[in-house]
């Protein structure tokens, strides 16, 4: 397999919650950064939408994760995980990519970082989280 073959069966395995083969590819090489879309989302946006602690914990150990990658919105996995945060497992992902050393100031095309969507989903009605922010 060349690269993008690798990267396009991570983004699958991702998709599938695959964790054996989420681990058996990047083992190979596979890029946990590598751009799996025309998006430009990579295995850990993904990972992060799907509230796959497992996987996430997988794509961060890797030599390859860029934890800040954005994609064509600007948005990163943070930002993402701002989202999702209010469901189940989104605090322990928002917690982990904040360990991870995400940045909290990256601003997406809309000039949004990740606390303000934290905030705007507040308003919405969603689970309060950006209290989270401040304690990593």
């Amino acid at each position: 397999m060349n690269d993008a073959e690798l990267n396009e069966a991570l983004r699958l395995a991702v998709l599938k919650h695959d964790v054996v083969q989420v681990h058996a590819l990047l083992a190979r090489g596979a890029s946990a950064s590598a751009p799996a879309s025309d998006d430009g989302s990579t295995a850990l946006h993904y990972a992060t939408l799907d509230r796959r602690i497992d996987v996430a914990t997988m794509l961060l150990a890797s030599a390859t994760v860029n934890v800040n990658a954005q994609d064509v919105h600007g948005h990163t996995a943070l930002h993402h995980a701002a989202g999702v945060a209010g469901m189940p497992n989104g605090g322990e992902m928002l917690c982990m990519l904040l360990n991870a050393g995400a940045d909290t100031s990256r601003k997406d095309r809309l000039g949004e970082t990740p606390l303000d969507a934290a905030r705007r989903y507040e308003r919405r009605g969603a689970a309060p989280v950006s209290y989270l922010f401040d304690v990593n």
